[in-house]
C-alpha cells in the first residue's frame, strides 16, 4: 500500500508541479510576447531615426558651414546711417540670442543677410545679447562701412549665399531710406553708432609767439554731440588753457618743447571718442641769420646790426639782444629836450666822422631824429626860395619903371600921375 500511496503522492505531487508550471508558463509567455512587441515598435522607430538622420545631418551640416564662412571682426560696428545711404538694408534683430553662433544662424536663415552685428548688452536678463542683420550688398558690392567701438563685434559672410538680386532690398536705388519694418526697425534705431572725433591737424609756433588755438569742431555724431573735453597729455603743465567755445581751446604761455592734447567727445548716449593733437614750439629763430646789418624800411636796426620789427621800437619791452631799441628811445627823447648848442655841435662833429657807411646804418637805425631833421630843412628852405624870387621880381619891375622914367625926364616930356605914383612908390620900396 505504501509503494501504491507513494505512486499516487508521487502523480499528485507531478500534477501539482505540472499544474504550477503550466500556471507559471501563461504570464511568461504573454511577457515574451509583450517584448517581443516593444521590440517591433523599437525597431520601427529606429528604421525611422534611420530615415530621419540623413536629412537632420544634412542639416546640420549646411548650419555649420553657413556658421564657419562668417568672418569675425571684434570691436566694430556698422555705421547704420552711412551704409544705409549706400544702399544696405536692415533686415532684423532676433530676440534672445546667447551666442555668435546665434546670431549667425539667425543671418543664416534670411536669403540676403550678409553681416551679422552683435552687442553685448550686460542690462539684458539671461545674459542675452543684442544682434541686428543687414544685407550689406547692394548692386553685386559691398556697400557698408564700419568704425572702431568696444563692445560690439561684426560678423561677414565670406561668400555672399544670400540668393539672386530681385528682391526690394537689392534693388531699391541708393540714399533712399529702408522700408519701415515696425519694432524691428525700432530696435535698429537703439543701435546709436559712437562720435567720430577729429582734434585738427597738427601746429608748429615760433617764439616770440606763444599761442596757438586748437579746433575739435570738426567732430561728428550720428545724433548729437553733448560734450568736449581737453586734457593736456604731454608737456609743460604751466601752459594756460581756455575753452572759448564749444570744441575750441586756446593755448597761451606756451614754451619750447612738444605738447599733445587730447579732444574727448560725447554723444547723447554717453558714448566717448578720442583724438590727439600736438603742437610743436619753436625756439626764436637764431640772431646769426638776421644780424646781417641790412634791414628793411619797416624794421629797426639794433647796435649789433640785428633787425626786428618796427613796432616793437619804444615799446617799453627789450627786443633787440643788446637793448639798444630802448636806449636809443631814451636818448632821442633826451635830445629832443636838451637844446644846448653843444649837442648840435657833437652830432655834426660826430656826423662829419662817420664814413658813407655808417652814415647809411645811423639813418636807417635812426629814422625818427633823420626824418624830423630833414623836414624842418626842407620846411625852411622853401619859403626862403619863394621870398627872393617875388623880391627879384618886384626889384624888375622897379627897376624898368625907373628906367621909363629917365627917359622921359631927359626928353623933358611931363610925368603923368600914374608913373609919378610909380616912381614914388619904386623910391620908397
Amino acid at each position: 500500500m505504501f509503494p501504491r500511496a507513494h505512486h499516487v503522492l508521487l502523480c499528485a505531487a507531478l500534477l501539482w508541479v505540472s499544474s504550477s508550471a503550466g500556471a507559471r508558463s501563461s504570464p511568461t509567455s504573454e511577457l515574451k510576447s509583450r517584448i517581443s512587441g516593444v521590440e517591433e515598435l523599437l525597431e520601427e522607430f529606429r528604421k525611422q531615426l534611420q530615415q530621419d538622420e540623413p536629412s537632420s545631418r544634412e542639416q546640420e551640416g549646411d548650419g555649420d558651414r553657413c556658421v564657419a564662412g562668417f568672418r569675425a571682426a571684434e570691436s566694430r560696428i556698422i555705421r547704420a546711417s552711412a551704409s544705409i545711404e549706400q544702399g544696405a538694408a536692415f533686415l532684423s534683430a532676433p530676440p534672445r540670442v546667447f551666442s555668435w553662433r546665434d546670431c549667425a544662424r539667425a543671418c543664416c536663415s534670411l536669403p540676403h543677410c550678409t553681416v551679422a552685428i552683435i552687442q553685448e548688452d550686460l542690462k539684458q536678463p539671461d545674459d542675452s545679447l543684442r544682434c541686428y542683420l543687414f544685407n550689406c550688398t547692394y548692386r553685386g558690392k559691398s556697400v557698408c562701412s564700419f568704425s572702431y567701438q568696444p563692445g560690439f563685434s561684426t560678423y561677414s559672410r565670406l561668400n555672399d549665399s544670400s540668393g539672386a538680386p530681385g528682391t526690394a532690398a537689392t534693388d531699391r536705388p541708393a540714399g533712399r531710406p529702408a522700408p519701415a519694418l515696425g519694432e524691428e526697425e525700432a530696435m535698429m534705431q537703439d543701435l546709436d553708432e559712437p562720435p567720430r572725433s577729429d582734434a585738427g591737424q597738427d601746429l608748429v609756433v615760433q617764439l616770440p609767439t606763444d599761442w596757438a588755438v586748437l579746433d575739435g569742431r570738426d567732430s561728428t555724431d550720428d545724433h548729437h554731440i553733448t560734450r568736449y573735453e581737453w586734457a593736456l597729455v604731454r608737456g609743460d603743465p604751466s601752459v594756460k588753457m581756455k575753452v572759448t567755445h564749444p570744441g575750441l581751446l586756446k593755448l597761451s604761455g606756451l614754451r619750447e618743447g612738444v605738447y599733445t592734447f587730447e579732444i574727448t567727445v560725447i554723444d547723447t548716449a554717453g558714448q566717448k571718442s578720442s583724438d590727439n593733437v600736438s603742437v610743436s614750439v619753436l625756439a626764436p629763430a637764431p640772431n646769426a641769420q638776421v644780424c646781417t646789418g641790412h634791414c628793411s624800411r619797416y624794421q629797426f636796426m639794433c647796435d649789433d646790426g640785428c633787425c626786428i620789427d618796427i613796432g616793437y621800437a619804444c615799446d617799453g619791452k627789450q627786443h633787440c639782444p643788446d637793448r639798444s631799441d630802448e636806449d636809443f628811445c631814451q636818448n632821442f627823447d633826451s635830445g629832443r629836450k636838451s637844446s644846448s648848442s653843444k649837442h648840435g655841435a657833437d652830432l655834426q662833429t660826430e656826423a662829419a666822422a662817420q664814413t658813407p657807411t655808417e652814415m647809411q646804418h645811423t639813418d636807417i637805425s635812426k629814422p625818427e631824429a633823420h626824418q624830423h631833421y630833414g623836414f624842418s630843412n626842407q620846411g625852411a628852405i622853401l619859403p626862403l626860395a619863394f621870398g627872393l624870387l617875388i623880391s627879384a621880381l618886384l626889384l624888375l619891375m622897379v627897376g624898368c619903371r625907373l628906367f621909363l622914367v629917365r627917359r622921359r625926364l631927359k626928353k623933358a616930356l611931363p610925368l603923368t600921375t600914374e608913373e609919378s605914383d610909380y616912381l614914388i612908390n619904386g623910391m620908397y620900396l
